[in-house]
């Protein structure tokens, strides 16, 4: 039983490193953008090093996509039944 579990647990941690994205992945994936700089700004790029002024896309190149935004929803405000706000 704990040889399956283990075993599925290093199946999935090998699933999540095969996901994540490296420099030399996103380069390939946006080979035109990447193209398109500066000797300079390549080497800065490719060492997950980025400057002001460079593009978005060799920004991604560089460090990847930005974490997902979560929103926080305004509070919900509860009436008694006087209609008066508690606080």
């Amino acid at each position: 039983m704990v040889g399956k579990i283990g075993l599925a647990l290093g199946c999935l941690c090998c699933l999540c490193l095969a996901a994540c994205s490296t420099v030399d992945s996103r380069i390939q994936e946006k080979a035109a953008a990447y193209s398109s700089l500066s000797p300079r700004d390549q080497a800065l790029v490719k060492s997950g090093t980025i400057r002001e002024g460079l593009p978005q896309g060799a920004v991604y190149i560089a460090w990847g996509a930005p974490p997902p935004k979560f929103v926080q929803a305004p509070e919900m405000v509860i009436r008694t039944k006087l209609g008066s706000t508690p606080h």
